[in-house]
């Protein structure tokens, strides 16, 4: 969770990053103590109260925790990385749009 914190930290301001956070946890009262006291500022959800059907298998959940990175048109980027590969790519995808944006300039 430390480095969670951290990423949203980082990367929330800048890239106006949001993280949707959907627990497991089927105790709400275990669930609401655990976001409290890691201040998790981010939109928490409990997965069992607010989805229905099998959100394991609609989302393609196997194990937790696990990310998505989605672009701002909502396009699946990456899954299935740790917060640090989520960081390096979000890091290399801000150089690639740098790079057009020069590339596009007249010269």
């Amino acid at each position: 969770m430390p480095k969670v914190l951290k990423f949203y930290d980082d990367f929330h301001t800048k890239y106006k990053l949001e993280i949707y956070g959907v627990s497991t946890d089927t105790s709400m009262v275990s669930w609401k103590a655990y976001v409290k006291k890691n201040n998790m500022k981010w939109i928490n959800v409990n997965g069992h109260l607010s989805m229905s059907g099998n959100y394991h298998t609609l989302y393609d959940i196997r194990s937790t925790p696990i990310m998505y990175l989605l672009d701002e048109d909502k396009k699946i980027l990456t899954k299935f990385l740790l917060t640090d590969d989520i960081t390096n790519v979000i890091l290399k995808r801000e150089e690639a749009l740098e790079k057009e944006k020069t590339d596009k300039k007249p010269k």
